[in-house]
């Protein structure tokens, strides 16, 4: 018997005992021992509550712009598959079944080993342009250390390679994607909990100032998850109230790089 559940007691239909309440074919009647109202009420309360949560927090998405493109209304389909993502996910699945897609192949690697690539990270959200001067970039970053240092005994940070192509160049470049606390939920009752997410960097090996036109595109404000739709390589995340798709492109002639939006879909549900 599932544990927990009302018992059912029963006695002998042919001797009922004197007082016994009877059916009208003089059969004696079941009795439910049940649980006690405040009990079953508040069992019921904490379920619909989970219920509520979970329908409240999850919501719909609208193909907004891009619905010329294959890419777009393919996505549209897929995130179609998955209808409790909410205004928290920032790591989006695919829908097995939607054999066009597919997710880059990550592997992780120290993160104190690799703190040069953390620290690039985090200047490039401190300076997105580019505009201060090496002191007190170096400065900035040697405040921030202790904390990203302590974030990564605590085990709360991940630092993930691939190889790419990642401006659709037609050459490989190195990947890395740093998984780590971007803010923490104070909403519910308790600690606050981390929310994570990814900051996305790359180099061109072969010319680093292309993948330095990436840092205004990188940092806490941009954050991406990754994917392949028919080979080529593309990015998407929360922007402006909205989820969009862009495709990084290499611009040759300017040793650069463009982020170009694709997609876009209205989200609506809560934030």
């Amino acid at each position: 018997m599932w544990a927990g559940a009302a018992k059912v007691h029963t006695r002998s239909a042919t001797r009922p005992k004197r007082g016994r309440r009877q059916d009208s074919n003089g059969f004696a009647r079941l009795r439910v021992i049940a649980w006690p109202d405040a009990a079953l009420a508040m069992l019921l309360a904490v379920v619909l509550s989970a219920q509520c949560s979970a329908s409240a927090l999850a919501g719909s998405f609208q193909l907004v712009s891009g619905k010329r493109f294959d890419l777009c209304r393919a996505y549209d389909k897929n995130l179609r598959s998955f209808p409790d993502l909410t205004s928290q996910t920032y790591e989006w699945p695919l829908n097995p079944k939607l054999k066009s897609f597919a997710k880059p192949r990550w592997n992780a690697v120290d993160a104190r080993e690799n703190l040069s690539v953390i620290k690039k990270l985090y200047l490039w959200a401190m300076d997105p342009y580019g505009s201060l001067d090496a002191a007190t970039a170096e400065s900035r970053w040697q405040q921030k250390l202790p904390d990203i240092l302590q974030l990564i005994d605590k085990g709360m940070v991940r630092l993930e390679i691939t190889h790419l192509d990642f401006d659709n160049a037609g050459r490989p470049d190195r990947v890395y994607r740093y998984d780590h606390p971007i803010r923490f939920d104070k909403s519910k009752s308790g600690p606050p909990h981390p929310v994570y997410g990814y900051w996305y960097i790359f180099f061109d090996d072969r010319d680093p100032t292309v993948s330095d036109d990436f840092r205004s595109s990188s940092g806490e404000g941009r954050l991406y998850d990754s994917f392949f739709f028919r080979g080529r390589f593309y990015l998407i995340g929360w922007f402006g109230g909205g989820l969009a798709i862009f495709e990084p492109q290499a611009v040759p002639e300017e040793s650069g790089i463009l982020v170009r939006p694709v997609c876009s879909f209205r989200y609506a549900g809560e934030w």
